[in-house]
């Protein structure tokens, strides 16, 4: 009862962790392309469709990664795609390379819907261990993710530079880029040392024919 209680709160850390890099890329990214990259208002329609196809893909080419890395891994290797994506947001250039953000976009988009579909497969994992906590476990993890999501909202727009954020303010431009940074970058960060430190990897060795083949499933023990 012990282990499973542990690993519902890691899981809890995880999970929220990765629904607040979806939500601030979902509430903040037209803001940062069009008050700090200064894109053109026609950006409010393209640049979500192609936010929302990178996610169509992601989920769609995430069943056979899983199966070759696992869930520990693959979501190691997603959260290392959203921190360098916001790295690039960061440097990005309002002149420069200012196209190079519909990379960075497409790498935020992928990683981050990575990370919460395979948080979402090991929350899967520990409700079927216990299917009459199942429910419980549902709820509270959506209760949690709204609180944090909506507190973290809360401070971000109370702390904006202007009252009236409209026209182009040179200290809202930073300030997006920071908060639209920075944010995504500290809770992915906190996920993957949860990830990392706190669930277990199998790894398997077996003889094929020619040679040894290393085989990391990266399965969670629950």
């Amino acid at each position: 009862m012990t282990d499973c209680l542990l690993r519902f709160f890691q899981l809890a850390v995880v999970y929220t962790c990765s629904r607040i890099v979806i939500n601030i890329v979902q509430f903040y990214f037209i803001l940062y392309v069009t008050d700090t990259l200064y894109f053109s208002k026609e950006s409010i329609a393209y640049f979500p469709l192609i936010l929302l196809i990178t996610e169509l893909f992601a989920n769609t080419l995430i069943k056979n990664v899983r199966k070759i890395l696992g869930n520990k891994w693959t979501f190691c290797v997603a959260a290392l795609v959203v921190l360098q994506s916001c790295i690039w947001f960061q440097l990005q250039s309002q002149t420069a390379g200012k196209n190079f953000v519909f990379l960075s976009a497409i790498m935020m988009c992928s990683g981050s819907s990575v990370m919460l579909t395979t948080s979402l497969s090991m929350l899967t994992d520990l409700a079927n261990k216990d299917k009459g906590s199942s429910e419980f476990i549902y709820s509270a993890l959506g209760f949690l993710e709204k609180l944090f999501v909506g507190i973290i909202i809360i401070v971000i727009q109370s702390n904006y530079p202007c009252a009236n954020n409209g026209g182009k303010c040179p200290e809202c431009a930073d300030y997006v880029r920071l908060f639209f940074t920075l944010t995504p970058a500290i809770v992915t960060i906190v996920a993957l040392i949860m990830i990392l430190f706190g669930f277990k990897t199998t790894v398997m060795i077996s003889c094929i024919n020619t040679g040894i083949v290393l085989i990391i499933l990266g399965k969670v023990r629950q």
